[in-house]
């Protein structure tokens, strides 16, 4: 019959001591809820009910006392003050009186309420009757109730109070041991529990260990025979359970590394053979790569000479470009000298024209006045004596318009004159700016064109720098690879210097079929 699993015993002892451990706390469990039961039905029925009395209690006094004070006073105002305490006393009893008839109880609790309520009621009757004599009776009267029907009835109504106070008193008791017998109870059964779970868990434990203490013993041999390097022992394991599955892995595992520390003595022979020729492979790649550096700096300083020439070559053009700019400012500017002169003459000439419009206004009135100043001297000679004065002031005035109109002629002769001139003048004018047009325009295709030039340089400096930072990271990185050159040789000189570590640190384990170190 093959042994139970390791995890079978296991399991079993856990779940013993978890059904165990389920049985204590379904108990105490139980025990604590009997407990709060009792202890929430003492809080929430018996308590209540005592508060309740006392506050009846409280509400019998005050009338008591209220009634009392009505035979002895006689201000109105203090027998209505004691009438409002009585009042408030017996609302008070009925809210009392509705809340313990909603208490839901029943047996003992139940007749020692409805015995209460019964001498409530004659007690409530006696002082409503008491309150009829007292206003409409005489004094002797309200005394003669209040002694014979107000006391007893208060006297009865007070033993049925003390009676319900007492029994519940006794109950709250009641329960109060029974809950101290059952804590007692539940502490003793629930210790025995732990005491037989602690034992029966102990006696699982100690079948367990000693069923696992022994392949764990045979298990660490073995780890420390792998560990001081011996790989030939065989490693047997004669367990059904877990602890003989990791033996028979161990063994495995032995099989395995044994394998793998032979495969790793011959790999690392191959690494150092391998790590020779890559440093054979190294020192040739050193040496190109020294060589391409010298050609790379040579080739980068040409590339900054071609790059100093473009800048010097950029600069002039740029200077040009400027000169150029600067001429076709100016010229622009003798051009609207040149359109500012025509505008001038074409006013000069609208104006002499528009004075030879006068002067022939004012020859019109000359000849007009000469003709006048004739007709006036045939009336003056027709006059006779009488027009000789009229006759000498139209001479004059003759005169006068004659050498208007000569001088009016002088002056339209001077105005076409200038006019001529000045239309010569503007016709040259005219031809002048065309010309200066022409001449701006001119410089400004010069302008463009050596704005372009200067663009074209500008490029192709900077494509000659693109080109220089290239060959400098070129450069760089060459230098780079020289190094990475100079650290694979010292990475392969470190990995042969591993090989060699490596082939000593597996020389310390021992194979089957051999009693010397695997690897020399």
């Amino acid at each position: 019959m093959l042994k139970p699993r390791l995890w079978h015993r296991l399991t079993l002892n856990f779940l013993l001591q978890i059904a165990l451990l389920i049985v204590v706390g379904a108990y105490g469990a139980y025990g604590a809820h009997r407990l709060a039961t009792d202890m929430e039905e003492t809080a929430s029925t018996g308590l209540s009910q005592i508060r309740r009395a006392q506050l009846l209690q409280t509400g019998v006094s005050t009338i008591s006392t209220a009634a009392r004070d009505l035979l002895l006073l006689d201000e109105a105002k203090q027998l209505r003050r004691q009438q409002a305490l009585i009042d408030q006393a017996l609302q008070s009893a009925h809210d009392v009186e509705v809340e313990l008839r909603q208490m839901n109880v029943g047996g003992a609790d139940a007749e020692k309420l409805q015995a209460l309520f019964q001498e409530k009621e004659k007690f409530t009757a006696s002082v409503a009757k008491f309150r009829t004599a007292q206003r409409d009776g005489t004094v002797d009267d309200a005394r003669q109730v209040l002694v014979m029907d107000m006391r007893p009835a208060q006297a009865a109504y007070q033993r049925a109070l003390e009676d319900m106070v007492q029994h519940e008193a006794a109950e709250a008791t009641r329960r109060s041991t029974e809950g101290t017998d059952l804590a007692r109870m539940t502490v003793l059964v629930t210790s025995g529990l732990v005491a037989a779970a602690v034992l029966l868990g102990s006696l699982a434990a100690i079948v367990i260990a000693r069923s696992i203490l022994l392949p764990v013993r045979r298990a660490k041999m073995a780890v420390e025979t792998i560990a001081a390097g011996d790989l030939s022992t065989p490693i047997q394991g004669h367990v059904a359970d877990e602890i003989g599955e990791m033996l028979d892995k161990l063994e495995q595992m032995r099989s395995v590394l044994a394998g793998v520390v032979t495969q790793v003595s011959h790999a690392a022979a191959r690494i150092d053979q391998d790590s020779s020729a890559i440093s054979d492979g190294n020192d040739a790649l050193a040496t190109r790569t020294s060589r391409t550096g010298g050609s790379l700096q040579q080739t980068a300083a040409s590339v900054d000479q071609i790059a100093s020439a473009l800048q010097g070559t950029t600069q002039l053009t740029v200077e040009a470009a400027g000169m150029a700019e600067g001429a076709r400012v100016a010229a622009s500017a003798g051009g609207e000298a040149v359109h500012t002169v025509i505008s001038t003459m074409q006013s000069i000439a609208s104006s002499s024209a528009r004075i030879g419009d006068i002067i022939a206004v004012i020859d019109g009135i000359a000849f007009q006045t000469n003709i006048l100043a004739l007709n006036a001297a045939v009336e003056a000679a027709r006059a006779g004596e009488h027009g000789k004065g009229f006759a000498v002031v139209s001479s004059e005035v003759r005169a006068l318009a004659g050498r208007s109109a000569q001088a009016a002629r002088e002056v339209r002769h001077l105005i076409q004159t200038s006019s001529e001139h000045v239309e010569a003048g503007n016709t040259f004018v005219s031809d002048a700016g065309k010309k200066i047009d022409n001449v701006i325009a001119k410089v400004n295709a010069v302008s463009q064109l050596l704005e372009r030039i200067a663009a074209a340089a500008d490029e192709q400096t900077k494509g000659v720098e693109q080109v220089s930072g290239a060959m400098y990271e070129v450069d760089q990185s060459t230098r780079q690879n020289g190094g990475l050159v100079v650290r694979l040789g010292d990475s392969v000189q470190a990995l042969k210097d591993s090989a060699r570590d490596l082939s000593t640190s597996v020389s310390f384990f021992q194979t089957a079929g051999a009693h010397d170190p695997v690897l020399q």
